[in-house]
């Protein structure tokens, strides 16, 4: 531009300046650079000129002159020329003068407005940062509710951010220590403020967060207390870091922070009153355990030595019959008792587990209640104790749908305990009446009443927790595992039943059980006779690996007629039944648990045979595993019906009779 200027102007007699406040920057002549402004009177003159960007006359020093001025950022631009001269000079050197003009302020608009660009993006990015910053910091809010700088070696402290409740116990333009002092004395809790001094003073905390050749490093540490934050008290924790460290490697500024954690302590205390709880817990069950343990080492023992002394006493007086039958008898009571025991843990663990099966199938009542006369009525006598039951069961020509197993566990523990607690020459009276009658349910009430030694009120409060047992001397020689009434309890609920109950120390006790039942309206009305115990010209095939149990067995069913053949396991089960004509056994009894192969693997093998009888033939498990794991086990394999061990006559009797076809028989 300048060569230009020069090349062309020069010669018309033109001259520019530029002129940066009262000094000359540059211009046509260069002995100007760096005069003042002031020391050129055409200048003063152009000064008078208007800011128009356009061509004036103007009087200088006696000359006439064509000029203008204008100005950009920083600097002022002074053109002129001798107005005879450039009168004279040719239209196209005043176009090359414009243009030239022009593309002047062009360039240096481009470069204002590229100045102006770069500055802008530096301030978008200064912005963003400062933003992130902003954000980082209200961030941290939310974590801190206050932040210090604090410089350690002046002892001096600037608060980061602070909340005004806060500010408000702080003094003005106050020292660290001043800072901490005022905070811990008007707010921390009394127990904490010498933690905190000794804790937090400059010495101790360069101390503590030192720094040894650059290896031994701890960058922060913290301290909970509790403190009045906004007038609430509340646990609280400051936490103290380096940021960086003098010349010694000791801390030189740090940053603390104040946090709120008061859920976390909650969380804490919860989380070790859980951990008491669980190890007292545990405790108690350990105890539990062993006193179990205890008990069932006890009660198990006792209807053995029983059994096993009166099987001795018959023993020396094998001519004496009434003896013998006496024994028989007592023995026979003893042996019920272990069974009671031994059910009452099954049902138990079956009951903690949730594994236990109400089935819903069709029931007589009258038939329930009349073998739970069967089994508590020797008990009664054994203890010179009367009992009563009703002749007559209420809807003795209706069947129910329900769970008749579990009905009779219920009773029988109520009535068995009545008679365990009750005294010598009292009662036991079970009854049993319809509290409502509707199209396909009933609503059934079952008492137990006796005239025993009572409960105390103590007692009453735990008398459905399991092992729970009254001490009392009163009580007769029976001593049980305190497992029936809680068994009780839980099969009523699972029944969707109630139980209540009264009891008086040395007057006695009274239970109530209210039941719902379905009504069977596809049985016949009439009373079903009971099934008959012929079973002369019925092939059975029986499988058992145990000597006694096969002659038990054997002897029971031969005894009402059957022929049987033995097996000593699965596979000579198997093996004679594909060995006989199609038709030959009428019926399978066979044990879960032997050698060679089991009574499932059995079952299943014989259900596969090719063969018309193989899918139509009963099979009758028959097994010591009573858990509903096993009895479903042996149902998936393709057996009819599950028989717990010890067997039963009455029910091995009844299982057989239903699955021979017997029981329709005798109904028509």
């Amino acid at each position: 531009m300048t060569t230009l200027l020069n090349g062309i102007y020069i010669n018309r007699g033109g001259t520019y300046i530029i002129t940066a406040g009262n000094t000359i920057l540059a211009g046509s002549d260069d002995a100007l650079q760096g005069e003042k402004t002031d020391s050129l009177p055409i200048l003063q003159a152009l000064n008078q000129l208007p800011h128009d960007d356009q061509l004036h006359l103007f009087h200088s020093e006696g000359g006439i002159y064509l000029g203008c001025r204008t100005a950009c950022e920083g600097c002022q631009l002074y053109i002129y020329f001798p107005a005879l001269s450039t009168f004279a000079a040719t239209a196209a050197v005043s176009a090359v003068f414009v243009a030239l003009y022009t593309a002047f302020w062009y360039i240096l608009s481009i470069a204002r407005s590229r100045a102006l660009y770069q500055s802008s993006q530096k301030l978008q990015e200064s912005n963003l940062h400062l933003q992130k910053t902003v954000n980082m910091l209200r961030s941290l809010q939310n974590i801190y509710f206050a932040s210090f700088y604090i410089d350690l070696t002046q002892n001096s402290c600037e608060s980061i951010f602070l909340p005004q409740w806060l500010a408000h116990y702080l003094p003005q333009n106050s020292s660290y220590t001043d800072m901490k002092d005022a905070l811990t004395q008007n707010l921390v809790l009394e127990e904490y403020r010498p933690m905190l001094d000794e804790q937090l003073s400059p010495e101790a905390i360069r101390e503590t967060l030192r720094q040894e050749n650059l290896t031994d490093v701890r960058h922060s540490f913290y301290i909970d207390y509790r403190a009045w934050w906004d007038d609430t008290l509340n646990w609280s924790r400051v936490t103290i870091t380096v940021v960086d460290f003098d010349a010694v490697g000791k801390p030189h500024h740090v940053l603390a922070v104040l946090q709120d954690v008061g859920p976390e302590k909650e969380r804490e205390a919860r989380y070790q009153a859980q951990i008491i709880a669980e190890a007292e817990e545990a405790r108690l069950a350990s105890i539990a355990k062993s006193e179990f343990l205890r008990r069932i080492s006890h009660d198990l023992r006792t209807p053995i030595n029983g059994i096993q002394g009166y099987i001795n006493m018959a023993a020396h007086y094998p001519d004496d019959l009434a003896l013998q039958i006496s024994c028989r008898d007592k023995a026979a009571i003893a042996l019920h008792t272990l069974l009671d025991i031994v059910n009452n843990v099954l049902d138990m663990s079956k009951l903690e587990s949730s594994a236990i099966d109400l089935e819903q199938r069709s029931f007589s009542l009258s038939a329930t209640l009349q073998e739970v006369s069967a089994v508590i009525e020797p008990q009664a006598a054994e203890f010179g104790i009367r009992y009563e039951a009703p002749t007559e069961a209420p809807l003795s020509n209706v069947r129910l749908i329900g769970s008749p197993n579990h009905l009779q566990r219920i009773l029988c523990n109520l009535a068995g305990n009545a008679v365990k607690y009750g005294r010598s020459g009292g009662y036991v009276r079970l009854g049993s009446r319809v509290l409502s009658h509707s199209e396909g349910c009933v609503t059934v009430e079952f008492t137990c009443e006796d005239n025993g030694i009572g409960m105390s009120e103590e007692f009453q409060q735990h008398l459905f927790e399991p092992f729970a047992q009254e001490a009392d001397d009163a009580r007769t020689q029976y001593q049980g595992t305190g497992l029936g009434l809680s068994i009780v309890e839980k099969l009523v609920s699972a029944m969707h039943g109630t139980i209540t109950f009264n009891s008086q120390k040395g007057v006695g006790t009274s239970f109530r059980v209210v039941l719902p039942f379905g009504i069977d309206r596809t049985a016949p009305t009439a009373p079903v006779p009971l099934p008959t115990a012929d079973f002369t010209g019925i092939h059975i095939l029986l499988a058992e690996d145990n000597d006694l149990n096969m002659e038990i067995a054997e002897f029971l069913l031969q005894e009402h007629g059957a022929t049987v053949s033995r097996a000593w396991n699965g596979r000579e089960a198997l093996e004679l039944f594909s060995a006989s004509a199609p038709g030959y056994y009428d019926l399978i009894l066979v044990d879960i648990m032997m050698p060679v192969m089991d009574g499932t693997a059995a079952a299943r093998a014989i259900r596969a045979l090719p063969r018309p009888d193989a899918k139509a033939i009963p099979i009758l498990a028959m097994s010591a595993n009573a858990f509903s794991d096993d009895i479903r086990q042996s149902l998936a394999a393709g057996m009819n019906e599950h028989l717990s061990k010890p067997i039963e006559e009455g029910k091995l009797l009844a299982a057989m009779a239903r699955l021979l076809g017997k029981d329709e028989k005798a109904a028509r």
